[in-house]
């Protein structure tokens, strides 16, 4: 935030109970991929109700289990029904209102969203196709999948902020292109510059 001179953003340390917020001092709580770390779920969706501000909104942010193409450990995933039970119960006990939200594969302008590909050096990916080394595709490459750049997401997202027909309901955000994982691997090559890529279906 120093480096982009971004002067809004202030970092808060909590514990695993609590996020340490004085009461009523937030208008929102955006958990983003957080909620299925947190090993007092409890306590800490209490911890966040304590500091909202009246009227304030939880949104829950996961990748979804119902989707076993999705390239997340299951560990990390959570359906709809799981978020649903979770924040309704904590709803009932502590009274705040929540919405849902989840994402497809998600990329950005440097990320490369391509499945088992090193997400944090996504251009390794790239320097293989360009090294004539093989590439793996999940499967025959003909399971269908969607992507959606942050920029759309986050179009998307704002929507539903504050949005109060958003109180107690799930969405999912993502493109309404859904292309098999052979494609996304043959455009990826193609912008990359390499005719002849070679694939390896597994």
């Amino acid at each position: 935030a120093e480096k982009l001179n971004i002067t809004n953003v202030q970092p808060h340390l909590g514990t695993i109970e609590s996020i340490n917020l004085p009461p009523n001092s937030i208008d929102a709580a955006l958990l983003v991929d957080a909620y299925h770390e947190f090993s007092h779920p409890a306590e800490m969706l209490q911890s966040l109700h304590t500091a909202l501000k009246p009227g304030g909104i939880i949104y829950l942010l996961e990748y979804r289990a119902e989707d076993p193409n999705v390239p997340i450990k299951p560990l990390h995933k959570m359906s709809e029904a799981q978020a649903r039970l979770e924040l309704e119960s904590a709803g009932k006990a502590f009274g705040f209102p929540y919405t849902i939200v989840r994402p497809s594969l998600t990329y950005g302008d440097d990320q490369i969203p391509l499945v088992l590909n090193a997400w944090a050096h996504p251009w390794t990916a790239i320097d293989r196709m360009r090294r004539d080394a093989p590439v793996i595709i999940p499967g025959d490459g003909t399971s269908l999948w969607t992507i959606t750049h942050n920029t759309d997401f986050a179009a998307g997202l704002i929507g539903l902020l504050g949005h109060p027909k958003a109180l107690g309901e799930a969405f999912h955000i993502t493109s309404d292109e859904a292309l098999p994982w052979n494609r996304y691997f043959e455009l990826t090559a193609a912008a990359a510059g390499v005719a002849a890529p070679k694939f390896v279906h597994i």
